[in-house]
């Protein structure tokens, strides 16, 4: 008897114990960092080792990084991340050399050739290795790089700097972890996340819903910090039993702390963790939504389909657009901002009640956020869907790619997704839209207004402009010779270089050629001349002859060496020097026109100013998007940049990399003290092509440039600075699909 209950006294107590052993753990992370953000994945890495690794604990990385200046970091490395103090090392960040950076001081436990990390293989390679080699009971993923939602995809591998890759489709992630999965009999990941800007949209959750219950991702740019690593990981080690929904909170509380510096994140950051257990009623109320929109709109027709757009127009932009697209609206909404927005615009009884079951569906899902000032005074929610303002054409690729996405084939109990359908329809709409009308005459001296007629209008924009700024930096046809300050050759193995060309016309009506000296690409005002060599074709986009411009294009004959015109049109040059309003209007009627002569400016050190030449992102909005040269300190690397300011606390929010690719978000530059920023003038060549064929360029201000305070971003602020002369208003009318009018301008003067 007394056996027996010690027998059973033993069971429970080897019971007891085997239920208070901590979980193991190994977290992943895939750092992809072979570009422009090597030194950041360096920085994280850093706190990853404040944490380490330990018994049951682990942190695994995969590294690539642009060894391109630093040949020691030539190849990829994996590392298990110890915990440890920072070591000093002499280092080029950026283009940038520094004796001693603080880097990682783990040691990776292996090395291999340099590997590219857009391919899925060493993305599986790496996952299959990491789980292998560190078994658990849990594991976190977190992918770690540049993002650009469903058509950005994840990654960009520049390879040491040689090329830019097209990086991973969300799709494509999906596919290695099933497999990985399939091939190691594993369970879901305890949470997945991208460290990364903009994959917190709906059309990436169906394939992540496969293999975690929990995801946390940003539906904003991240501006620059990422994850708390320190934080978030130290609290998981503490706390390895703990719910993926209390590490959540966790993690968005730590990386609220982390993002409260930076003016950009206090007002415009959207970071959520999402419970993907929700997902199935979430799923089904998202689908029912589109099904009730998409029936509005084949009952309604275009009267409904002017109410999406109205709520479309006032609902929360993700994504800053490239320089060269700073005037254009970007391509993803907040979709729970939106179906608000649109409840309260449809009398459609069916809209309004699935628009509130998706919201409380969203609400359901989102475990905790952290949203910026602008977005949570918009009432946004932090998911973010694709709704281009134009819609979608069924002739272009966007629309076969995205309707190739999961998202879009998902179907519910025979309820399929009609959100491509509406896009559609938007799109069909758009083409058949007619432009707003603008018409206007001078009512008095320097006092202005115009007539705007359409039945869907969006917004009024105002800006001051020069016909005649640059023009004395371009080519000049004088004495039977075309003088081309700047022309840009591209080679057959993808190297540009810059030559000075002079065309001197012979008697046969053609020109002989003559090839000076290389020539900086930094040249004041010149927009360059492209030679394609493919095709021996010299365009020319503006050409001074008799004080009339052209656009000139000319075929090179390299038997005789010389060139022939091919085409000539009459172009004009116009450089956009500041915005002076862009505000929402909603009807047909008379608008002024008027300007009390202030062109934004900001302050740098030892008086020196820099104007801004940009736009605002939002009708009616305090942020005002600029495009500047960045020269730092002690190199002669010049970075194109784009400046964000907040015209309404006349701060600097940020300032970007505008030199990212094509589809991926930008990140923030850190600016240093004494360095330089040249202020670029937006300008198009406005020629009696299309609108949407002019070409579009920057200018180099001929002033000289601000120098960074010591205080570098916080030490800049706004101004306003009358300026007396003779200007160009230009007046131009959006509707709510993007169409525009034909610009009318009045010519201005300031005592």
């Amino acid at each position: 008897m007394k056996l027996t209950r010690w027998l059973v006294v033993l069971l429970v107590l080897i019971g007891s114990t085997s239920s208070f052993a901590a979980q193991t753990w190994t977290i992943l992370v895939y750092g992809h960092a072979d570009h422009n953000l090597s030194y950041s994945l360096m920085q994280d890495m850093l706190e990853m080792e404040q944490v380490g690794s330990s018994e049951g604990f682990n942190i695994v990385v995969q590294a690539d990084y642009d060894g391109e200046k630093n040949p020691s970091y030539k190849g990829s490395f994996r590392y298990l991340i110890q915990k440890g103090d920072p070591k000093l090392e002499a280092l080029v960040v950026g283009k940038k050399a520094y004796n001693e950076v603080p880097v990682p001081s783990s040691t990776p436990i292996e090395k291999s050739e340099e590997l590219d990390l857009d391919k899925t293989e060493n993305f599986k390679a790496f996952l299959k290795w990491g789980i292998n080699k560190y078994p658990a009971q849990r594991y976190g993923l977190v992918l770690w790089d540049h993002g650009g939602q469903w058509s950005g995809g994840f990654g960009g591998d520049t390879q040491d700097g040689t090329a830019h890759g097209p990086g991973m489709k969300i799709a494509e992630i999906g596919k290695i972890i099933n497999e990985v999965r399939n091939e190691l009999t594993l369970g879901k990941f305890d949470f997945i996340t991208f460290d990364t800007c903009l994959l917190g949209g709906m059309e990436l959750l169906p394939d992540m819903v496969k293999h975690t219950d929990t995801y946390i991702a940003n539906a904003e740019i991240d501006f620059g910090a990422g994850w708390d690593y320190n934080g978030a990981l130290g609290w998981l080690k503490n706390n390895p039993d703990a719910t993926m929904r209390n590490f959540s909170i966790e993690e968005v509380k730590t990386y609220q702390a982390h993002h409260n510096k930076g003016e950009a994140d206090k007002i415009l950051k959207a970071h959520a963790a999402f419970d993907l257990t929700k997902y199935p009623h979430y799923q089904n109320s998202a689908l029912s939504f589109f099904d009730a929109v998409a029936n509005a709109v084949t009952i309604g027709g275009a009267s409904e389909l002017l109410l999406i757009q109205k709520a479309r127009g006032e609902t929360t932009k993700y994504s800053i657009n490239s320089p060269a697209k700073a005037k254009d609206d970007t391509n993803y909404i907040d979709i729970g901002e939106f179906a608000v927005r649109l409840k309260n615009e449809t009398a459609n009884t069916n809209v309004k009640q699935s628009a509130d079951q998706l919201t409380a569906a969203i609400n359901d899902m989102i475990i905790a956020k952290d949203l910026g000032t602008l977005r949570q005074n918009n009432g946004a929610f932090g998911l973010s869907i694709y709704y281009p303002q134009k819609g979608l054409d069924v002739d272009y690729t966007n629309y076969q790619q995205y309707n190739l996405l999961a998202f879009i084939t998902e179907t519910v109990n025979g309820l399929a997704n009609k959100w491509s359908e509406i896009l559609v329809a938007v799109g069909n709409a758009q083409k058949t839209d007619s432009a707003p009308t603008i018409t206007g005459v001078a009512t008095r001296a320097n006092t202005n207004q115009v007539n705007i007629a359409d039945n869907n209008l969006a917004a009024l924009r105002i800006s001051v402009l020069s016909k005649t700024f640059g023009l004395d930096k371009q080519a000049v046809f004088a004495d039977n010779k075309v003088t081309l300050p700047l022309v840009e050759v591209t080679d057959n193995n993808g190297e540009t270089n810059y030559f000075k060309v002079i065309l001197t016309s012979n008697t046969q009506g053609s020109f002989n050629v003559e090839i000076s000296e290389v020539a900086d690409f930094i040249s004041g005002l010149t927009i360059s001349s492209t030679f394609d060599l493919n095709k021996l074709t010299l365009s020319i986009p503006i050409v001074v002859a008799n004080g009339v411009s052209y656009q000139v294009e000319l075929k090179y004959q390299p038997e005789s060496n010389t060139v022939t015109l091919l085409d000539a049109q009459p172009a004009q040059l116009i450089t956009y020097l500041n915005e002076v309003s862009y505000t929402k209007i909603t009807s047909s009627g008379n608008y002024p026109v008027q300007w009390n002569g202030e062109f934004p400016v900001l302050k740098g050190a030892n008086g020196t100013n820099l104007s801004i030449s940009g736009f605002r992102a939002e009708p009616n909005g305090n942020i005002l998007i600029g495009t500047a040269l960045y020269l730092g300190p002690d190199t002669d690397d010049i970075k194109l940049v784009m400046l964000q300011v907040d015209t309404s606390t006349n701060k600097v929010i940020q300032i970007l990399d505008g030199e990212t690719p094509e589809g991926i978000a930008p990140k923030g530059i850190e600016v240093k003290e004494k360095g330089l920023l040249l202020p670029l003038y937006y300008a198009e060549i406005r020629t009696n092509k299309p609108a949407d064929q002019w070409l579009l360029t920057t200018l180099i201000g001929d002033v000289d440039p601000l120098v960074i305070p010591k205080e570098g971003l916080s030490g800049l602020s706004l101004i306003n600075v009358k300026v007396a002369g003779s200007f160009v208003l230009e007046a131009i009318a959006e509707d709510t699909f993007g169409n525009t009018s034909t610009p009318k301008l009045f010519e201005v003067s300031q005592p």
